[in-house]
């Protein structure tokens, strides 16, 4: 009998060893997947940028990044370092991005709007061949672009062409088809309309130049 009664014991106690096992492991593996799970890094850049706290929704965007290897994250990042007036931190961002997935079309477009106004702001020389490769770049990727991206694409890299023409004396002729190209993707965009127009009255196409803006 106090051998029955002993074996019982046994089989409680090991019961309730086996469960604690099972709890300690459930708990381990749940923190395991919160240390690898960039959900709630996500949530809480979203909210810090919501309070336009840029600074701290660029660090969570980058622990999102740090647990999934997800570029986009880093795409996300250098938006919140922008808004926050971190140009370079933006572009390094960005291009931490590309180095990880060179055809995410996001990180492109972002790094070429960003230094197309730094040129137009600036304009120089290597200001705009920057533009320039980043436009190619671009142009050149193997990835589905929507046409405004490509419009944006080519006008920048037209424009590049016009203010690299010291670089090169083809560079002018050549930028022409890129603005042609920018506006037939998005003829409802004047600037590009008035870039081009601009640009053919320079090089001497006056009726045409005009007859584009009017």
């Amino acid at each position: 009998m106090a051998k029955k009664r002993l074996n019982k014991n046994l089989v409680l106690v090991l019961t309730l060893f086996a469960s604690i096992a099972m709890i300690a492991l459930a708990v381990l593996m749940l923190r395991q997947l919160q240390s690898t799970d960039p959900a709630r890094f996500v949530a809480l850049a979203e909210a810090a940028g919501a309070d336009e706290d840029w600074e701290r929704a660029a660090l969570f965007y980058h622990k999102a990044w740090e647990r999934s290897a997800d570029a986009t994250y880093l795409v996300a990042q250098g938006r919140m370092l922008l808004d926050n007036g971190d140009v370079g931190g933006a572009l390094r961002s960005w291009q931490e991005a590309l180095v990880n997935r060179p055809d995410l079309i996001q990180a492109h477009t972002h790094r070429l709007k960003l230094l197309f106004e730094l040129a137009r702001l600036y304009g120089n020389v290597q200001d705009w061949l920057r533009v320039k490769s980043a436009a190619e770049e671009l142009l050149d990727l193997d990835a589905e672009k929507t046409p405004a991206e490509l419009a944006f694409a080519h006008n920048a890299n037209g424009l590049a062409l016009i203010h690299l023409e010291s670089q090169d004396g083809t560079y002018a002729a050549k930028s022409l088809p890129e603005l042609e190209k920018a506006v037939s993707l998005a003829p409802d965009v004047a600037e590009y309309s008035i870039d081009l127009a601009e640009q053919r009255i320079e090089q001497g196409h006056t009726e045409e130049g005009e007859g584009a803006l009017g």
